[in-house]
């Protein structure tokens, strides 16, 4: 089935929800998780705009690594405390 000129085929927003989610969950910047993982800004922005859609196997991929990685505001907190109750 063709779409119309003026149609582009639905993209899933559902990978691009959980990238940025778990992006920001770790308290990255499109620009730290790109130097982070590895991946080119520009494809990180494609895939949260929705403008581009990872393989389901690097979304999965993706999320868990950022799942792992602990907000860089709750490490700083978490030092200020550790050093003001010392």
């Amino acid at each position: 089935m063709e779409l119309p000129e003026n149609e582009s085929p639905a993209i899933d927003a559902e990978p691009a929800r959980r990238i940025k989610e778990a992006r920001m969950n770790a308290g990255l910047s499109q620009r730290a998780m790109s130097r982070e993982l590895g991946i080119p800004c520009r494809t990180i922005e494609n895939w949260e705009s929705g403008q581009r859609t990872p393989p389901s196997w690097a979304v999965e991929l993706i999320v868990d690594r950022l799942n792992c990685m602990t907000p860089r505001r709750g490490i700083n907190n978490s030092i200020s405390k550790f050093n003001q109750a010392g």
